[in-house]
C-alpha cells in the first residue's frame, strides 16, 4: 500500500511539470515588481548619479532626548516650558537678568532643536536656571549644554555651574567655545571635580535686543576619570554676576511652591 501511494505521488508531481518559477514564485515576477523599482522615490534629482542636492533629509531622534543618567532635571527641556506666573518646580526656569523675578520661558519644536521634541528659547535680559544634583561615589562631573546663536559667534551667554544651596559661592564659569559646530551650535562643556553639594546651571543671556538663541541638550553626567577641572574660565566671576546670583537665590526661595504654599498642619482636637 505504501509503495502504491509513493508511486501515485511521484506521477502526480511529474505531471505537474514543476520548474524553477513554481518552486520560487519570486523568480516569475517581472523586473518592474522587484523591490528596487517598486514605488521607491528618488533621494535626489537623479538617483543614478551623485550630482545634485538631496530633496530631503530624514533624521531619527530620541523623543526623550538626553541620557537617563543625566543629573540635570529635564535637561532636554521637554517639561519646563511655562508661561509667566507659573511658579511650578520645573527643571529649568527663566528669570529677569538681575534675578529679581520670573519670566515666561518659550520653546521651539521639531527640527530646529538639537535633540528631543522641544528646546528652550533664550531671550535678551534673561537668566535660565537649571536644577541638578551631585554625582555619588566620589565621581566628578562632565557638563555640556548646547546654544544655537543668531550669528556664528558663541558669545551669546555667560554659562556658570553654581552651588544649588548657595548660588553665590564657588561659582565656576564655563569657557565659551571659539566657534560653532557644523550644525551651527555652540557646545559649552567642562569637567567639574567631585562636590558634596548639588550643582545647578546658570545661563545669563548676552543677546542684543531683538535677538534670540536656542538652548538644548543640557547634561551633567558622572565622570570617573581624571578629576582635574577642564574647560573652565580661570578669571574671577564678575561682582555683578555674584549680585545677580544672590538676588536670584532669594527669588527662588520666595517663589518655590514647596516653601511658599505649604498647606497648614492638621491638628487633632
Amino acid at each position: 500500500m505504501r509503495r502504491r501511494s509513493a508511486l501515485i505521488f511521484a506521477l502526480a508531481v511529474a505531471g505537474c511539470g514543476l520548474d524553477d518559477s513554481a518552486a520560487n514564485p519570486r523568480a516569475s515576477l517581472p523586473e518592474a515588481d522587484s523591490p528596487k523599482d517598486a514605488g521607491v522615490e528618488d533621494s535626489g534629482p537623479d538617483a543614478s548619479s551623485d550630482t545634485g542636492p538631496p530633496k530631503r533629509t530624514v533624521s531619527l531622534v530620541n523623543p526623550v532626548g538626553v541620557p537617563a543618567e543625566n543629573l540635570f532635571a529635564d535637561g532636554d527641556f521637554e517639561w519646563s516650558i511655562a508661561p509667566r506666573g507659573d511658579d511650578g518646580q520645573y527643571g529649568f526656569r527663566a528669570y529677569a537678568f538681575d534675578g529679581s523675578g520670573t519670566m515666561p520661558f518659550t520653546a521651539e519644536t521639531g527640527g530646529l532643536c538639537r535633540t528631543g521634541l522641544h528646546c528652550g528659547v533664550l531671550e535678551p535680559k534673561m537668566i535660565l536656571f537649571g536644577r541638578g544634583t551631585a554625582a555619588g561615589g566620589g565621581a566628578g562631573h562632565a557638563v555640556t549644554v548646547f546654544l544655537k546663536p543668531p550669528a556664528a559667534s558663541c558669545k551669546v551667554a555667560q554659562v556658570l555651574m553654581v552651588n544649588c544651596d548657595d548660588l553665590g559661592s564657588n561659582a565656576k564659569t564655563i569657557a565659551a567655545p571659539k566657534e560653532v559646530d557644523d550644525r551651527g551650535w555652540c557646545r559649552f562643556e567642562a569637567k567639574i571635580p567631585p562636590r558634596d553639594s548639588p550643582l545647578c546651571l546658570y545661563v545669563s543671556s548676552q543677546l542684543k535686543s531683538g535677538q534670540t538663541a536656542l538652548v538644548d541638550a543640557a547634561t551633567l553626567l558622572p565622570d570617573y576619570g581624571d578629576p582635574t577641572p577642564k574647560g573652565l574660565d580661570t578669571s574671577a566671576v564678575p561682582p555683578a554676576t555674584i549680585q545677580a546670583l544672590r538676588t536670584l537665590e532669594k527669588t527662588i526661595r520666595r517663589t518655590t511652591p514647596f516653601l511658599a504654599r505649604r498647606p497648614p498642619l492638621l491638628v487633632s482636637p
